[in-house]
């Protein structure tokens, strides 16, 4: 008994490669998803992001940083988008 509990928690975070792939499957093949691109999904589930994903000023620091990582020169871009689709996700 003390076994079967052990392993119950040791294994309780993973999961089988099958069980990883259907959180794929739902993201590339699910009607809920098919207009909403750039949204989070876990567990065959549409998620809503860390608060501060949707806060302009670290995506603006976070874009900055990425354009400079990679050596593009930085270029203008709006969060409308994202912020229409944490709306898309409420309702």
């Amino acid at each position: 008994m003390l076994y079967e509990l052990i392993m119950a928690i040791i294994n309780y975070p993973f999961q089988t490669p099958a069980e990883g792939a259907d959180g794929i499957v739902f993201a590339a093949l699910s009607k809920e998803m098919e207009l909403l691109g750039g949204t989070f999904s876990g567990n065959c589930q549409l998620l809503e992001a860390h608060e501060e994903a949707y806060d302009e000023v670290v995506q603006r620091k976070l874009w900055d940083l990425s354009c400079e990582f990679v050596g593009v020169p930085k270029a203008p871009r709006t969060s409308a988008r994202i912020s229409s689709r944490r709306a898309s996700l409420r309702n």
